[in-house]
């Protein structure tokens, strides 16, 4: 807790760990960012949080495939994307399905919500808050950007599937 400015209290509003960089520029009194990724925790909730977390990594998937040779575990990567506004919480993956919780009256998220509607609904929310984010571009990286990497930590890297090369 930072003493000068904030008294210790708990909330129930949704954050993301985001929102800790408009919280500390807050906190040194400079300017908010001018972006829809970080909102400071000190000001007004957030009406949705949305997450993206990937199922696999690419050398776990190409040591699956040695094991198994007969199973296509490429089917198995997926990427989820999960908005939670309010008590709702939505989870689609890449492959077209989708899980809806009201986390209210399931916390644990053991029974998975039929409403076509409020699925619907928060499906065109993350939609629009995903298209509303910049594409990463390779091409603008100036020349201090790139970490210097040793030759055997890159080696250990690309062994762990975490070396890719960009594609612009």
């Amino acid at each position: 807790r930072y003493p000068k400015k904030l008294e210790a209290r708990r909330g129930r509003a949704p954050v993301s760990t985001m929102d800790l960089f408009a919280t500390l520029t807050t906190l040194a009194d400079l300017p908010e960012p001018d972006t829809n990724l970080s909102k400071s925790l000190l000001g007004s909730a957030r009406e949705a949080v949305f997450s993206e977390v990937l199922s696999y990594d690419g050398a776990g998937l190409s040591l699956a495939a040695k094991l198994y040779p007969q199973v296509e575990v490429r089917d198995q990567a997926r990427t989820y994307r999960t908005v939670r506004e309010g008590d709702w919480k939505l989870t689609v993956d890449d492959h077209g399905e989708h899980e809806l919780y009201d986390l209210g009256t399931d916390p644990m998220e053991t029974e998975p919500v039929q409403d076509a509607a409020r699925t619907a609904a928060l499906q065109q929310r993350m939609e629009a808050w995903w298209s509303s984010i910049p594409a990463y571009k390779a091409s603008e990286r100036g020349p201090n950007d790139r970490p210097v990497i040793k030759d055997r930590d890159r080696e250990m890297l690309e062994a762990l599937g975490y070396m890719i090369e960009d594609d612009e």
